[in-house]
C-alpha cells in the first residue's frame, strides 16, 4: 500500500542539478523558451537557482498542481490555432495562458491534490493544506533580480541582527516569518508576502520601500 512505502525504497530522484545537467546533454548551448514543472513545490527560489540559464521563462507553483496535469489540451490548442493564424508563437503569452487556465482548475486540486499532500505529510511531516492554487510565469532577469534582491536583503538583515540593540528587529522578523504564508511545509516560505510583512513591521521607513519595491509580486509575466 502507499501509506507502507519506505523513504529507503526510493532508489532514485530527479535534483535540480539533475535537470539541469540533462538539458545542457539534450540541448548545447540553446536556451530553452520555457521550462515548466507540472510538479508540486517547484516554484522556489533554490530551485531556479540551480536552473539558472536554462530557461528564459519559468512556469511553476509554490504549492500543489493537479494530479491530472495541466490545461495542455485548452493551451495547446490556442497556440496551435496562433500559429495558423500566422500570428506566431509568444512565448511569454503561451506562459501567460498555462497559468490563466490552469489555476481554475477545480476538484482535482481540492480531493486528489490533497490526497498525496496527505501522503507525503504521512512521510516528512507537516500540516494538511488548505485549497492553494498557484501557478506563476517567471522571467530569467526577474529570477536572477530577485536573486540579487535576496542576498542584500539576507546582509542587510544580518548587519541588523549583529547591532547593539537588535531586539526589535528580532521580534520583526520573527512575525513576519511565523505569518507568512507556507505552503505544505513550514520552511516552504511565500517570499512575497514575507517581505509585505516585514515592511509593515520592521520600523525602518527605508527598508521598508525597498522591500515593497523588490518584492513585488506583480512583477511577473
Amino acid at each position: 500500500a502507499a501509506d507502507q512505502l519506505e523513504i529507503d525504497e526510493v532508489v532514485e530522484v530527479l535534483t535540480s542539478p539533475g535537470i539541469r545537467a540533462l538539458l545542457r546533454e539534450g540541448r548545447a548551448s540553446d536556451k530553452l523558451d520555457i521550462l515548466g514543472f507540472d510538479a508540486c513545490l517547484m516554484g522556489q527560489l533554490e530551485v531556479l537557482h540551480a536552473l539558472a540559464g536554462a530557461a528564459d521563462l519559468f512556469v511553476a507553483s509554490e504549492s500543489l498542481v493537479p494530479v491530472a496535469g495541466w490545461a495542455y489540451a485548452e493551451t495547446f490548442g490556442w497556440l496551435a490555432r496562433e500559429l495558423e493564424a500566422g500570428r506566431g508563437g509568444d512565448p511569454a503569452a503561451l506562459a501567460r495562458r498555462l497559468v490563466d487556465r490552469t489555476i481554475p482548475l477545480p476538484s482535482v486540486f481540492e480531493d486528489v491534490g490533497k490526497a498525496v499532500a496527505g501522503f507525503f505529510i504521512k512521510l516528512f511531516g507537516g500540516e494538511t493544506p488548505q485549497r492553494q492554487i498557484t501557478l506563476a510565469a517567471l522571467t530569467a532577469e526577474r529570477e536572477q533580480a530577485l536573486e540579487r534582491t535576496v542576498d542584500e536583503l539576507a546582509g542587510e538583515l544580518t548587519a541588523r541582527l549583529g547591532s547593539s540593540s537588535p531586539q526589535r528587529f528580532v521580534r520583526a522578523v520573527s512575525a513576519a516569518k511565523d505569518e507568512a504564508q507556507t505552503f505544505l511545509f513550514e520552511q516552504f516560505v511565500d517570499l512575497f508576502h514575507f517581505g509585505e510583512l516585514l515592511a509593515d513591521k520592521c520600523g525602518d521607513a527605508g527598508l521598508a520601500a525597498r522591500l515593497r519595491r523588490d518584492l513585488d509580486p506583480a512583477a511577473t509575466v
